[in-house]
């Protein structure tokens, strides 16, 4: 893995003032200095009655002397629909096309094969997402324009739009594959260019930045952007689906409801509720304390509180009648340890949970959705912090019918209150929708959706244009998905043109000049979140993933000569990888010997052993003396050709492949890679 920082003045790893390097932002590979390829970044929104359709553009250039593969992952926001994607190549408007998840891979990496420039945008969780850009040319310059519709929330009784962008940090183990994984470096410093229209209203950034309609602000990217729409409101916004028909979504306030709560409140008080948010320096988890103690005053007689704290573990403090509720707040404890929100779900269940309100960070990894999907009880959450990450708990909620609240700043007994009232209101975990039949399809006719506080619905009208789908009828159609088979709604998704768990987009350049050498990976970083930088200097066990990127950042023309006091650390910056990607950065290393023709590298220990099984057998060694290939790199493909969560290893196995003198070597290799694969 390689990291990235933009020299500063105020860093100065291993006693070197990162100010003193060249210009922009670069990254570390090994030894050599590399450009980070992403240029510029701009966001447009245009708020619209309950929806927000964002236009995000960014620029991305190639200053190095080969080609390479710009690879982002970035989070979008859990209800965020991706409904287009352009790139922009001098002149020219590609504009990509919506296939099944395999089907758009292929096309990506068939086009990486014939050297072509390729874009492939993909939803790796929901409201987690990765764009690659492939065979970018040495001096090519590119902008990638992906448009967005996300849901407005309702905050503090006026519109509400959280558009995430970084993440703190992360407890457990990640379920993307390496490749894919989220990369922070503490370094890093992205800007980005911001303007809003509102259709009614004035947009107030973060809560304190008046903007006028389509003013253009410079923004740092070290923290969510939240708009609240002052004086705007929700109504009734039309689209049109890709069948030319005519799509009405109307956004309202919840009815109130005087039911009873009976509700188990889950407190994260996990290490990351320490970091501060908002203007008055309070921590997360004295907004979340000061939050609960005024939506507890309004409470309803009737209603009942448990409460539990729950970091490493968990601990019930109490079940208390609304008039008492506010004295359990004295029992909750300070911020430590990790973030077990499972065990906290599990055992309030274990207790008779049926109403679950989680208020946390959101900084956690936990398979949560295989957990509780079918369990009987309703999760919602709030989520407080810049860096606050909805990708896990997000699903819970929406899984198991409860929804997600964000906060503006340190607000948190707002978002409380609206949590409190959507509760009150019964569990809609299955979406009403009644379908009819058109062109041989089942279609959506209607449907009705909880999201952030708000009841959206949605009609669709009977066939009236010719012309294609816009964003608002791509939003509706992104409604519907659940409703349909697996087989419909990836057709439903590729005809709307949308980024789902089932669809990806995917365009490749053809009037693009082939590039001849292989394009080396390079992964774009996300800036810290601003909530996690006064942690930057804690203990690598308080901030681990913060750490790991510490010891790859090495200055390289103030570098003190071999033999210094930093000449071990140097060293240390030069290996292969670290633990989080060891294996995909040393299939990257055997794919670029293979290219250049250089023996395979060092190999780790399982695998050496693995090669050195199968080089000796008979089959793999006729197959190399056929085709002038060292057995090793036979055995290697072999290996190599079932790792599919491995992009590195894929690649290398059909460059093997292509390698090989003819059809029946082919043969031979696939024959036999069957049968030896699995000793």
């Amino acid at each position: 893995m390689f990291k990235n920082f933009r020299p500063s003045a105020a860093s100065t790893p291993f006693d070197y003032e990162l100010g003193t390097l060249y210009d922009g932002v670069s990254a570390i590979r090994g030894s050599k200095p590399t450009p980070m390829p992403l240029k510029a970044t701009e966001y447009r929104v245009e708020c619209r009655r309950g929806l927000a359709i964002v236009t995000l553009t960014r620029t991305f250039q190639n200053d190095e002397d080969m080609p390479i593969e710009a690879v982002m992952t970035f989070p979008v926001g859990f209800e965020a629909t991706v409904t287009n994607l352009e790139l922009h190549v001098d002149e020219r408007v590609i504009t990509a096309v919506a296939k099944s998840r395999s089907a758009a891979r292929e096309t990506y990496e068939e086009a990486i094969d014939r050297g072509k420039l390729a874009v492939l945008h993909e939803e790796l969780l929901r409201g987690l997402h990765a764009v690659s850009i492939a065979n970018l040319a040495p001096g090519a310059m590119v902008k990638l324009i992906a448009t967005m519709v996300l849901p407005l929330a309702m905050v503090g009784g006026n519109p509400f739009l959280r558009i995430p962008v970084t993440c703190g940090q992360l407890y457990g183990n990640s379920p993307l594959l390496p490749a894919d994984d989220l990369v922070t470096d503490a370094n890093v410093r992205h800007a980005a260019r911001l303007s809003v229209t509102c259709e009614d209203g004035q947009a107030v950034l973060n809560g304190t930045e008046v903007l006028v309609n389509d003013q253009s602000v410079e923004i740092s990217l070290n923290a969510a952007i939240e708009l609240s729409i002052s004086g705007g409101r929700f109504g009734v916004v039309f689209g049109r689906d890709a069948h030319g028909r005519q799509v009405r979504v109307c956004t309202t306030a919840p009815t109130q409801e005087d039911a009873a709560l009976d509700l188990a409140v889950l407190v994260d008080r996990s290490g990351s509720t320490g970091a501060r948010v908002g203007r008055n320096g309070l921590s997360i988890w004295e907004c979340m304390r000061s939050g609960l103690s005024q939506a507890f005053s309004s409470l309803l007689a009737s209603d009942r509180i448990s409460l539990y704290q729950f970091d490493s573990s968990v601990e019930f403090l109490g079940y208390q009648p609304a008039s008492s509720a506010s004295s359990m707040l004295e029992l909750l404890e300070g911020p430590r340890g990790g973030t077990e929100l499972g065990a906290a779900i599990s055992f309030a269940i274990a207790n008779g949970a049926r109403d679950i309100l989680v208020l946390t960070d959101g900084q956690t990894w936990s398979d949560l959705v295989q957990k509780f999907s079918d369990s009987p009880a309703r999760v919602s959450a709030v989520l407080i912090g810049s860096g606050s990450l909805d990708v896990t708990i997000g699903r819970l909620c929406a899984e198991t019918g409860g929804q997600v609240f964000f906060t503006l700043g340190a607000e948190v007994s707002d978002s409380i209150g609206a949590a409190l009232t959507a509760l009150r209101s019964p569990n809609l975990r299955a979406i009403s929708a009644r379908t009819i039949t058109l062109d041989d399809e089942r279609l959506p006719a209607r449907l009705s959706s909880a999201r952030g506080g708000l009841q959206i619905d949605v009609e669709w009208g009977e066939p009236m244009s010719l012309e294609g789908s816009d964003p608002v009828g791509r939003f509706a159609a992104s409604l519907a998905l659940t409703q349909l088979d697996e087989a419909s709604a990836t057709q439903f998704a590729i005809r709307h043109h949308l980024c789902t768990h089932l669809t990806s987009l995917v365009l490749v350049d053809e009037e693009s000049v082939s590039q001849d050498e292989l394009p080396q990976m390079r992964k774009v970083p996300l800036e810290v979140s601003a909530s996690m930088s006064a942690s930057l200097s804690a203990s690598s066990a308080e901030v681990p993933c913060l750490q790991e990127t510490r010891d790859f950042l090495m200055p390289v023309r103030s570098r003190k000569p071999s033999g210094s006091g930093n000449d071990a650390l140097f060293r240390k910056a030069s290996a292969v990888s670290t633990p989080c990607d060891e294996n995909e950065t040393m299939w990257e290393a055997i794919l670029v010997a293979f290219e250049a023709g250089t023996p395979p590298p060092a190999l780790r220990a399982m695998l050496e052993m693995r090669v050195q099984e199968l080089e000796v057998h008979d089959a793999v060694i006729e197959i190399a003396d056929a085709s002038h290939i060292d057995p090793r790199i036979i055995a290697l493909a072999i290996i190599a050709v079932s790792l599919k969560s491995s992009p590195h290893a894929t690649r290398f196995y059909r460059r093997v492949i292509a390698k090989l003198v003819n059809d029946e070597a082919r043969t031979a290799f696939k024959y036999w890679q069957s049968r030896l694969h699995g000793r």
